[in-house]
């Protein structure tokens, strides 16, 4: 299911799912809020600065309305990939947690950068993780239920495989592909931008960077290393979406999507702050960051596209070639 044009059945995927989304996020928020002021002030520091979660108001609900309706846009060219399985919860709840938590590229509390790159304690790392597993899952077992009575619009014999059996073989070598391009074009693009919008003096002036560590902390030793874990990882993610991805002449708009929105929308109350930035700053400091980010992520995107589409066309001609030889 992919949004070049509305009818009725998608315009009930898009309600369905935004309309889950905030009820989850309003439930979770509330929880959260509540359990955030007993935290010790040294874990609410981080908290209180990136705001996971807001107190529930009209503009909050309209953000978050749009977040949903944002992501269900994002999600829905995989539309097939999730309902058409047995599993499809797991699909979806792995996809969004695991792209919020380990592929989002900005350093929230909660996420992967959070730990590599700024000071948030364990324990508000903890709690956002928690919150966040906890909301997703909510979202995850309402929403798949919810679509599956309203709708049958979901193409062949229902799948009991996370792994589609015709691409098996190449999954190996595809998580290698996968882990080398993301690997280059995150430290490519890191010391590109680096340089063309001086960090170094945006670390020390901008209120955004106040929790960030120091740039010679020793935790920078273990960048390079999680980035390889980091890479194999999200590409054993979105295995089950591979034959969409890399079979369509779209794929690489759909993976550029997929990893640009979740890392701008995909974090609780991410869509409002990055609005808010954007309000009360020059464009120049509202897009630090994520400048690097669209670039690296439409590079990587490209790329992998790229080589995956040659090893697919070889793989299937070697098997033609093999069928007729044995024919």
């Amino acid at each position: 299911m992919t949004f070049n044009g509305l009818d009725r059945q998608k315009l009930g995927y898009l309600g369905r799912f935004t309309l889950v989304h905030v009820l989850a996020y309003v439930l979770v928020g509330a929880a959260f809020l509540s359990i955030q002021n007993a935290l010790p002030a040294a874990d609410r520091v981080a908290i209180d600065f990136f705001e996971p979660y807001r107190p529930i108001g009209i503009t909050v609900l309209g953000w978050e309305l749009v977040r949903g309706a944002l992501l269900a846009v994002i999600l829905s060219p995989f539309y097939g990939d999730i309902l058409g399985r047995d599993r499809g919860w797991l699909v979806l709840f792995t996809t969004v947690l695991g792209l919020t938590i380990v592929g989002s590229v900005a350093p929230m509390a909660g996420s992967i950068e959070g730990v590599l790159y700024t000071e948030t304690t364990v324990v508000a790392h903890l709690a956002v993780l928690g919150a966040s597993v906890v909301e997703v899952r909510l979202f995850t077992g309402a929403f798949l239920q919810w679509e599956r009575r309203a709708t049958t619009d979901v193409s062949g014999e229902r799948r009991n495989s996370l792994v589609d059996r015709e691409v098996r073989g190449a999954i190996p070598k595809y998580v290698g592909r996968f882990t080398v391009v993301h690997v280059v074009t995150y430290f490519l693009a890191g010391i590109a931008f680096f340089e063309l919008q001086d960090y170094e003096t945006a670390f020390e002036t901008m209120e955004a960077f106040e929790l960030y560590r120091p740039l010679d902390e020793v935790v920078g030793i273990f960048v390079f290393p999680t980035q390889i874990i980091r890479g194999a990882f999200l590409a054993v993610l979105l295995v089950p979406f591979y034959s969409t991805i890399f079979r369509s002449d779209r794929g690489w708009l759909y993976l550029f999507g997929l990893f640009l929105g979740m890392t701008l929308f995909g974090a609780p109350n991410a869509l409002q702050g990055f609005v808010e930035m954007l309000a009360s700053r020059s464009l120049a400091e509202a897009f630090l960051g994520t400048a690097e980010v669209t670039v690296q992520m439409a590079v990587f995107s490209l790329l992998l596209w790229w080589w995956e589409r040659r090893s697919l066309a070889r793989r299937d001609r070697t098997a033609s070639e093999t069928r007729q030889t044995h024919a």
